[in-house]
């Protein structure tokens, strides 16, 4: 099976990066010769091994933005691992760091607490939503790849929009933290995203009360979606069906086609 490890790029708006995290591999090109180099972060119990963190370390800060670079450079380091096992392949085939990219490229120096997000990217499922961890790796932006769910439930959805129109601050504060809670610490100053693409299903009903409860939760937060070719979509979602399975053949195929069908509005 291919790998389902994120691809990681770092950026910036002031010069063009070269480097590329796979997981927790760095890949890139010399410029002179073509080539391709990989590098091996080789994660020890709580970090990189220390082979090879100063040459990761220095290549970011050859890369990275001059007006990151001071920020960036008292910042730098490996990204704590906050889960060592894979707990489904089929989803995502490597470690869960504290957020998504493997060194801490972080310009802010404010301190980073726990708070709810600026950004949700609420879907399509099977689109890749996956891609918002490339902008884990920009020096303001922070993003942990594993998906919060908090507005999948109704029941959550109904107790954020009552506590509102009751005027429930203590409900609202307690829902706050609990979300935050899913979510990497994140200075004010950087733009905090989470990605759910459940977000997007469910019946009309539901979505508009999810979009009332995230509203209500931060009134200033934005929304991504990302879409794709339908066809391609349910080809994925069933390749990965495929991949949490021993079942084979065409009873396989046929059951995963009717739920598809089934579960769409």
């Amino acid at each position: 099976m291919v790998a389902a490890t994120l691809l990681f790029v770092v950026f910036s708006s002031y010069t063009k990066a070269e480097f590329i995290f796979f997981g927790t591999n760095l890949w890139h090109k010399n410029d002179i010769t073509g080539k391709e180099k990989t590098i091996p972060l080789k994660y020890a119990e709580r970090g990189f091994n220390s082979e090879n963190i100063e040459e990761v370390h220095d290549y970011i800060l050859d890369h990275v933005s001059p007006y990151d670079r001071e920020g960036v450079k008292r910042n730098l380091g490996p990204t704590t691992i906050i889960r060592e096992e894979i707990r489904d392949k089929a989803y995502y085939d490597d470690k869960l760091l504290d957020h998504a990219c493997p060194m801490d490229i972080r310009r802010s120096e404010k301190i980073k607490r726990s708070r709810v997000p600026d950004i949700i990217g609420i879907g399509f499922a099977k689109c890749g939503t996956g891609a918002l961890a490339f902008l884990d790796c920009h020096p303001s932006a922070t993003f942990r790849t594993n998906e919060p769910r908090y507005f999948d439930k109704e029941s959550v959805l109904d107790d954020i929009i009552a506590a509102n129109e009751t005027g429930n601050l203590e409900a609202l504060r307690r829902h706050r933290k609990i979300y935050a809670s899913r979510l990497p610490h994140a200075a004010d100053d950087e733009l905090l995203i989470e990605k759910s693409p459940q977000y997007a299903g469910g019946k009309d009903y539901i979505r508009k009360k999810r979009a009332l409860a995230m509203k209500i939760i931060n009134p200033n937060v934005k929304l991504v979606a990302i879409v794709c070719d339908p066809v391609k979509r349910a080809y994925s979602q069933l390749r990965m069906k495929a991949r949490r399975t021993a079942v084979t053949g065409f009873h396989f195929v046929f059951s995963l086609v009717l739920r598809v069908f089934l579960s769409t509005d």
